[in-house]
This record gives C-alpha cells, sequence and structure tokens, in this order.
C-alpha cells in the first residue's frame, strides 16, 4: 500500500506472509523511478502492484538503491532486475560483495544458515562442504544473484530527483547506507534508525553486528537539514521543527 509524503516521493508499505510490514522508498520525475530496498523473497508483484497503484509500474524504473544486503532489503532484487536488465542497482563500497554473493550474508550462521543449506541440498541433490566458505554463497543463494552496477562513496551526490546522497552508515552491517533526498529534506534511514510506536529508535540491538559503531554513525546525519525521516521498519515520522534534535538525543 503506497503513501504519498509529497510530489514524486511514496513510501510503499509491504506485508510477509507473517504480517510483518517494510517501508520501501518511490522516488520518481519526469526522467527517473528510483527503488529503495526490495522487501522480501517473492515480492515482485506485490511491489509491482503497488508501484502500479502510484501510475508507474517496474517498466519504468530506472534504478534500485540498496541500504544493505539483509534479507528482508534484497530479497526481491534479482527478481525484480529480471524484468527489465537495464534497471541499475547502486550501493555502498562495503556492501557490494555482500550483495553479489561473493561472500557468505554476514547474518548467515547458526539455524538461519542450516534452513538455506538444508533448501539447496533437497532442491538440487547436492551436498555443501562443512564448514560454509565464501565460495558457497553463490551456490547456496542461487536464486538471487544478480550485479551491482555502481558502488557509492561516503557523502557521494547523485543527481537524480533533486539529489540523493549516499551517507555510510556502518553497524547494522559492515557497509550500510543511508540516503538523504536533498529535495525533500528527507532521510531513508534503512535500518540505522527505527520507529516503534510513533517514536524515534536507534538500531535494533539484536540485529545489529557492531552497536557501538552503529550508533557512532548516526552523527554524521547532523550534517543534514532533516525534516522527515523514513525507516524501513516503522515508516514516516516529520516534525514541524525537524527531526535532527530527534536523533541527536538518541545519541
Amino acid at each position: 500500500m503506497p503513501v504519498k509524503i509529497a510530489e514524486g516521493l511514496s513510501m510503499l508499505q509491504i506485508q510477509n506472509s507473517a504480517g510483518i510490514t517494510v517501508n520501501l522508498v518511490l522516488l520518481h520525475d519526469s526522467q527517473n523511478v528510483i527503488l529503495f530496498d526490495t522487501g522480501w523473497p517473492g515480492q515482485l508483484e506485490t511491489i509491482n502492484e503497488a508501484i502500479i497503484d502510484e501510475r508507474l509500474d517496474l517498466s519504468k524504473l530506472s534504478m534500485i538503491f540498496i541500504t544493505h544486503h539483509d534479507m528482508d532489503h534484497i530479497g526481491s532484487l534479482a527478481s525484480i532486475r529480471s524484468t527489465n536488465p537495464a534497471i541499475r542497482v547502486l550501493t555502498s563500497t562495503g556492501e557490494k560483495e555482500y550483495v553479489q554473493f561473493d561472500k557468505l550474508p554476514v547474518k548467515a550462521y547458526g539455524e538461519r544458515l542450516n534452513q538455506v543449506i538444508k533448501s539447496y541440498e533437497k532442491n538440487t541433490g547436492l551436498t555443501i562442504e562443512q564448514p560454509i566458505s565464501d565460495q558457497s554463497a553463490k551456490k547456496l543463494y542461487s536464486n538471487f544473484l544478480t550485479t551491482v552496477d555502481e558502488v557509492l562513496e561516503d557523502g557521494q551526490e547523485l543527481p537524480y530527483c533533486g539529489g540523493i546522497i549516499a551517507i555510510h552508515t556502518p553497524g547494522h552491517t559492515p557497509g550500510h547506507c543511508s540516503f538523504y533526498l536533498k529535495k525533500y529534506r528527507t532521510l531513508v534511514t534503512g535500518d540505522a534508525l527505527n520507529i516503534e510506536a510513533g517514536q524515534l529508535v536507534g538500531p535494533n540491538p539484536i540485529y545489529t553486528g557492531d552497536l557501538p559503531l552503529a550508533m557512532t554513525s548516526l552523527k554524521k546525519f547532523s550534517s543534514y537539514k532533516i525534516d522527515s525521516i523514513i525507516c524501513y521498519h516503522g515508516g514516516y515520522l516529520t516534525s514541524p521543527v525537524g527531526m535532527n534534535s530527534a536523533i541527536h538525543f538518541l545519541i
């Protein structure tokens, strides 16, 4: 279900089978249609329907920006890209290898990894060698393989839809990246920030690999005038006085 925030900026609320909602961002103008993150695996049609509700469709999609490689963020990336190979994928320098599965996802361990291995062996009849190496990543995640077209440096500004600035915010994952939408003074946080019960909160400690680093990364947001925030988990939050003071309070 899309939520229109401003002309050319919408939030796509996508729900999985467990009833968990995530919030993708759709940005567009006369030249570009841009998606930020891609939900869980198998959500191609759901995402397309949400985009159609905004009087657009996947055939118009020109770029996908990825905040980080957790499966709820890149799950439908390869399937969306398969509809149009011309779609460009952009992410941070620290996430490229994981998004392309040149390396095992950083959270692929324990029962989560065991489930992936069992599924692979059941579907292929092949056995994965133990211990699991980075070289096995492309085998285990073969259904999700795609390539990154451009890696973004910290602070790099791209001239699309009024300006998009990449802000490296490592901690949740090694290369986590947030994005500042200059025209809208809006911050796309990925999992660097969350919203719970209408309140802005920090990164979830349970799922954050390096919490002290993740909290330190939040200091970078002070360089930008932020009127509104879109959190992947929690949605949209704004204030008449802006959101910088709320972020500063968390730090």
